[in-house]
């Protein structure tokens, strides 16, 4: 295996842990210096390589770009949605630049994480059940913007998601802006 895919990995798991029981909200890590609405695709793609998936689609007759990628990692699967631009761009979106991280979803591989190694103490999350699968529960805190998808049958981790906190959601909003511009 590339000692490379090895570091990195062992640091996104160590990440996780540390992200979970608190950290400066936003950041996603200390060493990556990926953030929600400031880090961009390139600084993303240094870390991850090139994306696996298709970069334009076409709609309408015309070829566009597609703002969600597939990363993959020796351990895992880290999708990542990007801004297709600011308000003037999307009035119902947020106001960041063109791709600007908005969220990142990692999806460990099966076995690799428990609930326990990363999520100690539930009790600073709230939890429902993930769609409609009985077994899958998710635990969420939006005022840091994690959310953690766990399969209690399977004991184990299936998503580990990083969003836009309650702060960053309140500054960057394009509606909100709208209203307080009026």
């Amino acid at each position: 295996m590339n000692f490379r895919l090895i570091c990195i990995s062992f640091i996104f798991f160590s990440f996780f842990a540390l992200k979970t029981l608190a950290q400066d909200q936003g950041e996603l890590t200390h060493w990556q210096k990926i953030k929600i609405f400031l880090s961009t695709k390139d600084e993303v793609e240094q870390l991850f390589g090139k994306s696996q998936n298709n970069e334009f689609r076409v709609l309408k007759g015309e070829q566009t770009p597609t703002y969600a990628r597939i990363y993959e990692l020796a351990d895992a699967t880290v999708f990542v949605v990007y801004s297709s631009g600011g308000c003037e761009k999307n009035p119902e979106l947020w106001d960041v630049s063109e791709w600007t991280v908005l969220e990142i979803e990692y999806s460990p591989n099966e076995d690799t994480i428990k609930l326990i190694d990363i999520l100690p103490d539930k009790t600073r999350y709230k939890s429902k059940q993930a769609g409609d699968v009985v077994d899958h529960i998710e635990y969420f805190d939006d005022q840091r913007g994690v959310s953690i998808t766990y399969d209690k049958f399977l004991d184990q981790v299936l998503h580990i998601k990083f969003y836009p906190s309650e702060h960053e959601r309140k500054l960057r909003d394009c509606k909100r802006k709208e209203i307080q511009i009026k």
